[in-house]
């Protein structure tokens, strides 16, 4: 990402044109994700006095909202962001374990935190259908239903990895909901 402060989206249909959009940002780009139909665009920035989360529209690269994050909120940028395929919800992750769901439609907290992580989430996913978030990141997966409790179904890696090589770096989720794949920095792709 950027630390100057801004982000350019490449236009891939005619790439001499240069950047087919530009958005400038207050503070360092820690993470950018479009949703699933590339209308909205989600900023985390950092800057020396906060961390927060912008929500863009695209086509007229103008500034919806920001995601209302305050000191309950993560203790440092979020790092990673992720849309719900509808586009309802936004979800972030911090260095801190914390994972929040925002209501795009409004940029308040769509619920209480997620609770379960380890350590430091590395990936977060929404399922296709929108009911289920799954984390990542050292040496467990956990997954939630997203309209229930706040603490989620933690599956522990342990035995499939040694504690050197307990990082899981990515997941998806199988079109009806029922399948969950993850891959580990020690080469092992689990479903």
């Amino acid at each position: 990402m950027s630390r100057n402060g801004r982000i350019e989206i490449a236009n891939l249909t005619n790439r001499d044109e240069g950047p087919q959009q530009s958005f400038d940002m207050d503070g360092e780009v820690k993470y950018a994700a479009f949703n699933a139909d590339g209308s909205k665009l989600a900023v985390a920035t950092e800057n020396t006095f906060s961390s927060m989360i912008r929500i863009w529209e695209v086509a007229t690269a103008t500034f919806a909202f920001n995601c209302q994050m305050d000191w309950k909120c993560h203790e440092g940028p979020p790092h990673i962001l992720a849309f719900s395929v509808d586009s309802s919800l936004l979800a972030s992750a911090s260095g801190d374990r914390s994972i929040h769901l925002w209501d795009v439609g409004t940029g308040l907290a769509f619920r209480e935190p997620l609770q379960g992580s380890s350590r430091f989430v590395f990936c977060i996913a929404f399922s296709p259908q929108g009911k289920l978030l799954a984390s990542a990141g050292s040496c467990n997966v956990c997954i939630w239903d997203v309209n229930g409790p706040a603490e989620g179904i933690t599956l522990t890696r342990n035995r499939l990895c040694p504690a050197d090589r307990a990082w899981v770096y990515s997941l998806a989720f199988s079109q009806d909901d029922r399948s969950l794949l993850y891959s580990s920095h020690d080469y092992a792709i689990s479903c």
